[in-house]
């Protein structure tokens, strides 16, 4: 038999995996809170009204190609972005494991590939080793898939 916290999990994994789902096929209206209940029998860990908030939102997917003045593609350039709306950056989630990258830098193509990432509008920086800036605005919608080529001068 198994135990209240098993079932738990698994019925965490089936709810979340079951949002994830819909998540990607772009069903979810923005942000929201979603409830689950668990029903069974046996003695619980928590609280009978305790709750977790999850935090879902549409997604789209996300890269970028750095190039110098010359049109020639830059590695290990750092980007930098932010959701304009929030100020969340895509540093910080990765700082904090949300995102399974170790640095938002481009590959020796200068391309930028994250994983989806929410759709909103995006502000970008990018700095080369020497100190060469670029900057510029995305804007990412619901299941978009966007490639976008930045200028590093």
């Amino acid at each position: 038999m198994k135990s209240t916290s098993q079932i738990i999990s698994v019925v965490v994994f089936c709810v979340v995996t079951a949002l994830l789902f819909v998540f990607r096929a772009g069903h979810l209206q923005g942000v929201g809170d979603v409830s689950y209940a668990v029903e069974g029998s046996g003695e619980a860990n928590a609280e009978d009204d305790d709750r977790q908030l999850v935090e879902v939102r549409r997604t789209g997917q996300l890269s970028m190609l750095i190039y110098d003045g010359r049109g020639r593609p830059i590695s290990g350039v750092e980007v930098d972005l932010r959701l304009t709306n929030t100020g969340e950056s895509v540093a910080d989630w990765i700082a904090e494991g949300l995102i399974p990258m170790s640095a938002a830098l481009t590959d020796e193509f200068g391309r930028l590939t994250l994983p989806p990432v929410p759709h909103g509008s995006w502000a970008w920086t990018a700095m080369t080793v020497d100190g060469r800036m670029g900057a510029g605005l995305i804007d990412l919608s619901p299941g978009e898939t966007r490639e976008v080529v930045g200028l590093v001068q």
